[in-house]
């Protein structure tokens, strides 16, 4: 078992050899597992004859698909002139009717339109039939005569009016039968009508891959989303929203106090008690999306491939976890101590005068945790063809008191300042 849907190219090998290498080619790049007989990865039990294990190796499919073209192909009944191609449909048809794969079929355009002619041909040899005096037998010969494009008409014919359930179809239309299902065939000319059907058929979207790195992407961000959120009375909510009011109340500089309620250092201290939870988030999938290029857009007017609101924000997220990371395992000690020297403190009902220097810590964490919590969101709502939430995310800076989160600012190299100094760059820099 591979784990992708298997695919299963039934026709004639020789005048489809380059169209079914084709065809493989582009599942197979889709994340699909494709089943030719000729290549040396299809299924060859030794002791099987090889007809029947073609026949056998349907049964792994998912999808089968049929190309009908001018050749009959190698026979499995002499006899009666059924080919091994049209055995093998009949064992997918089989499985069709049982809901165990689905059929694909494709005929080339001017074999169509060939079978089409003829069959006008053969309904004008009968309207003036008074002038030659042709039997049934003769006319249906003439109709059915051998031409460069076809070997044999009658057995391709008989065999596309099979595919197509003609007499099923009769039948039903008279009200003596049910309408046959799996029927439908696709024309083609070129390798890109193949392709067309296929994505519609397939229902493809996306590559197998780009769809496995969503659901991966998608699985980790909620899982650390786990990580950063609380359940109480059948409502969740972000851990963060304990230090939130006093986050709220925090004035002034670092050697400034900022006065509060109790109840707001109580929710901080609540809060540092488990402030640690974010040195477990990980990331793995992030940077894979990031390093992949799934995500990028081409610009048509640029030739290349540009950023996106969605990259954009998965590389933020990556330097919010790697920052909230870091923060947790570093400051453990002095979440500690801060929630040692004020859990008394907290528990008064009056305000409370608190030094900005030690709230810095606990609410910078609180801080990070929201702006993971936040891109997490977003990026989630994006992968789902939600955007919106990428236009309208606006997070916290650096440092939770806002005269040095400025300072930092200034003092901190931005993407855009680098470009400017690149676009300024001379050889006397």
């Amino acid at each position: 078992m591979s784990g992708k849907p298997v695919v299963f190219v039934s026709s004639t090998i020789h005048d489809f050899r380059d169209l079914r290498t084709a065809i493989r080619y582009y599942l197979e790049e889709l994340g699909y597992e494709v089943l030719l007989s000729e290549y040396n990865d299809f299924p060859k039990p030794l002791d099987e004859n090889a007809y029947e294990a073609c026949l056998a190796t349907i049964e792994r499919a998912d999808y089968y698909i049929l190309l009908i073209g001018s050749r009959v192909g190698a026979l499995y009944d002499a006899a009666n002139k059924i080919s091994i191609t049209r055995m093998e449909y009949r064992k997918a048809y089989k499985l069709a009717s049982s809901g165990k794969l689905r059929i694909i079929a494709f005929l080339r355009d001017e074999l169509w339109k060939v079978k089409t002619d003829r069959e006008a041909l053969l309904k004008f040899l009968e309207s003036e039939n008074g002038r030659w005096d042709l039997s049934e037998g003769d006319r249906q010969r003439i109709a059915d005569h051998p031409s460069p494009l076809l070997d044999d008409a009658k057995t391709i014919f008989g065999f596309i009016d099979e595919v197509s359930r003609n007499s099923e179809m009769k039948a039903a239309i008279e009200g003596q039968a049910p309408f046959p299902g799996a029927n439908w065939i696709h024309s083609f000319a070129t390798f890109r009508d193949i392709a067309s059907a296929l994505r519609t058929s397939l229902g493809i979207e996306d590559s197998i891959a780009r769809v496995a790195l969503k659901a991966n992407l998608q699985r980790e961000l909620l899982e650390n989303l786990v990580l950063l959120t609380e359940k109480g009375n059948d409502h969740i909510r972000p851990a963060y929203v304990w230090a939130s009011f006093a986050r709220k109340h925090l004035t002034g500089s670092v050697d400034d106090r900022s006065q509060m309620s109790s109840k707001y250092l109580r929710g901080v201290v609540l809060y540092s008690l488990s402030a640690s939870r974010g040195r477990y988030l990980v990331s793995q999938f992030v940077e894979q999306a990031l390093a992949s290029g799934e995500f990028l857009e081409y610009s048509k007017g640029k030739a290349s491939y540009e950023s996106t609101p969605l990259v954009e924000a998965l590389f933020q997220l990556r330097k919010s976890i790697g920052r909230l990371r870091y923060m947790s395992r570093d400051s453990e000690e002095s979440i500690i101590a801060f929630a040692a020297k004020y859990m008394d403190v907290a528990k008064t009902s009056e305000d409370v005068c608190i030094p900005n220097k030690d709230l810095l810590i606990p609410l910078a964490i609180a801080d990070e945790e929201q702006n993971v919590v936040m891109l997490s969101v977003a990026i989630l709502k994006a992968l789902d063809g939600d955007n919106a939430a990428l236009h309208t995310i606006k997070l916290n800076p650096t440092s939770p008191l806002d005269t040095e989160a400025e300072r930092m600012k200034g003092e901190t190299v931005a993407i855009e300042d680098v470009r400017a100094w690149i676009a300024g760059w001379t050889s006397e820099n």
